[in-house]
Parts: structure tokens; sequence; C-alpha cells
């Protein structure tokens, strides 16, 4: 892969390797919807995809996005929420890829 490819693909993650506590601008979640249940069927964790959060991410998002990577990266400034929508057409795309991995990841999990 040529250096310029590289450096495309790391530009199209926008959240990539910024902090997740404290952020001032607000954010979009762009990837999958996700539900966790616990034994007896009530809901633990949920997720939807347009998720916007204005005031930093809660406390088990915060959880999440360290035990997961690619989780993290759906989260995007909501000044770059047009042109991830642009890549999000183009399954070649990072951000498609890593959102096709986080759908598989979380598969049953969604189905409750």
């Amino acid at each position: 892969m040529s250096d310029k490819t590289e450096k495309k693909e790391k530009k199209e993650l926008p959240m990539e390797n910024k902090p997740i506590k404290t952020r001032k601008e607000k954010v979009i979640y762009m990837g999958v919807p996700i539900v966790e249940r616990d034994n007896v069927g009530s809901i633990i964790f949920h997720i939807d995809y347009g998720r916007i959060y204005s005031n930093g991410l809660p406390k088990e998002v915060i959880e999440r996005c360290k035990a997961d990577s690619d989780f993290k990266k759906m989260f995007v400034p909501i000044s770059e929420a047009g042109a991830v929508l642009r890549q999000m057409s183009q399954s070649e795309s990072a951000f498609s890829q890593t959102r096709k991995e986080l759908s598989k990841k979380y598969r049953k999990v969604r189905r409750g």
C-alpha cells in the first residue's frame, strides 16, 4: 500500500485517535444499532444509529469505546457527518469496512 493510500484511510476515520472523555464538539454515532439484554431480557445497553451526544459521552459508552476500538471509530463530529455518510456509500472505504466488522461483532447481540 502506498503512503498516500495509508494517509487517506487514516483520514477516513475521524475519531480514531481523539480522546473520548471530554469533547467540546457534538458527536454522532454512525455505527450499527446495538441492544444488549441480560438473562431475564432487560436491556442493559442500547445505542442507535444517529444518536447525538452534546455534553460528552455517558460512562457506559466510554467504557465500551475503551474496550472496542471499532465501536469508538463510529463516533464522528457533527461537522464531519456528511463526509462520513458519503464514505458509508463506498463499500471499500475504511469507515464502511469498520462498520461491517462492528455489525458482525454485534449481530447476535442486536437480535436479543
